[in-house]
């Protein structure tokens, strides 16, 4: 190897030391809540303003699949009367930029139309800190014996693996969250596939528990 090549290589390792170093992220889980858990949440009383605001403004999250920026930012020329007449909010996400498009849906319409006029700067939703939003989220989740805990983000979450469990198309859900590629919205479905499984294991060994209890026996 000449003397001229190695001074070459020498100069590459002191412009960039890390050139060999990649990086490798983990996915994480994806953490929502269950059908059932959206409407315990919903069918509750609360005496608090500030309990039930949240919990509206948390449900407005998991029917649209909007980010708490989207929310924050949501304005009246985002939303948009479709070709059949119905209402679509239609905006750019926050984060990459790519544009998203979900039919407003009768919840999310009523909590438009119950706190019309609340927002400021022109935004439709009386938006708390995302700090306040999640400690509040936290109260409700011990109030309603939700055991996991309840983050603004898990209604985002909460929304696209609701949309699979009914069968919405992974391609419709993606487009619906912004994705910019389909294997971002494969994760939910890789939970959904995980909490199958989980609770397929679970009736397993209630099944196996009620085969023993009754004395059940097959003569192959």
């Amino acid at each position: 190897m000449c003397v001229a090549h190695v001074m070459e290589e020498e100069e590459q390792k002191i412009k960039n030391p890390f050139r060999k170093f990649k990086f490798h992220f983990d996915e994480s889980d994806r953490h929502f809540l269950s059908q059932e858990q959206i409407e315990a949440l919903m069918t509750r009383k609360f005496q608090s303003e500030q309990l039930q605001r949240v919990r509206d403004l948390f449900i407005f999250s998991c029917f649209t699949g909007l980010s708490f920026a989207e929310m924050r930012n949501l304005a009246e020329d985002d939303i948009i009367k479709s070709f059949d007449g119905s209402l679509w909010i239609k905006d750019k996400r926050q984060k990459t930029k790519s544009e998203y498009r979900v039919r407003l849906m009768k919840v999310p319409s009523l909590i438009l139309e119950k706190y019309a006029g609340t927002g400021k700067n022109g935004a439709l939703l009386p938006m708390y800190c995302n700090k306040v939003m999640n400690e509040v989220l936290h109260q409700i989740g011990q109030i309603c014996e939700i055991e996991q805990d309840i983050t603004f983000h898990v209604g985002r979450h909460s929304f696209a693996t609701l949309c699979l469990t009914i069968d919405v198309p992974l391609e419709t859900v993606s487009k619906m969250l912004g994705h910019k590629s389909i294997k971002t919205t494969q994760i939910y479905a890789q939970v959904i596939d995980k909490k199958l499984s989980k609770d397929m294991e679970s009736m397993e060994n209630n099944i196996n528990d009620l085969a023993i209890s009754s004395q059940y026996n097959i003569n192959l």
